[in-house]
């Protein structure tokens, strides 16, 4: 990078870094998150200044180097294992090691399920499989497997109101102490 590219970007960073912190924190929401994302930006216009053509708009271009990391962060967001049931639903513990416990009979529930629910959350939610990779093997598309999924999900939680007496809170899960009604689930 030449000295004239650096003081071209210092200036323009100078300018243009609130508005772009602010345009990231509508999108992000998490300020942490929108300034590791404004740090990225930072980074990629310092490795890619030599290829910005010498009359472009060197603010316009810094708001798509930002959309486009923005953009990034969302994919790498999804790119993550599905969050199994065992989290999803429960409040306390976040840690699904220490829930197995607490969901009483949760095979014996999944297998009571139609089949359609049960499959996708048996791949999904038990064996921690992407949906798209649950879709490829079902030969499904992707929105037909994430409605069984959600579907399923539901399904489940009434099951675990209904038979274990735990309650749905005002976030959609599932709360409370277990007073399960099947002989499998005395633990």
């Amino acid at each position: 990078m030449t000295l004239s590219n650096q003081n071209i970007i210092e200036k323009s960073w100078k300018e243009s870094s609130d508005k772009l912190l602010g345009y990231i924190m509508t999108k992000v929401h998490q300020k942490e998150d929108a300034e590791d994302i404004l740090q990225e930006v930072f980074i990629k216009t310092i490795n890619s200044i030599d290829k910005l053509e010498k009359d472009s708009n060197l603010n316009a271009w810094l708001f798509v180097v930002t959309k486009n990391t923005i953009n990034d962060f969302f994919r790498k967001q999804n790119k993550l294992t599905e969050v199994p049931i065992i989290q999803e639903l429960f409040l306390e513990n976040k840690n699904p090691n220490e829930n197995k416990d607490a969901f009483c009979c949760l095979e014996p529930h999944v297998n009571e399920l139609p089949e359609k629910y049960k499959e996708v959350i048996q791949l999904s939610e038990i064996e921690g499989k992407k949906h798209q990779e649950i879709a490829d093997q079902l030969h499904l598309s992707l929105s037909a497997i994430k409605s069984r999924v959600v579907r399923g999900r539901e399904l489940l939680k009434e099951k675990f109101v209904s038979c274990c007496h735990y309650h749905i809170n005002e976030e959609g899960k599932l709360a409370g102490d277990p007073d399960c009604q099947r002989p499998e689930c005395n633990h």
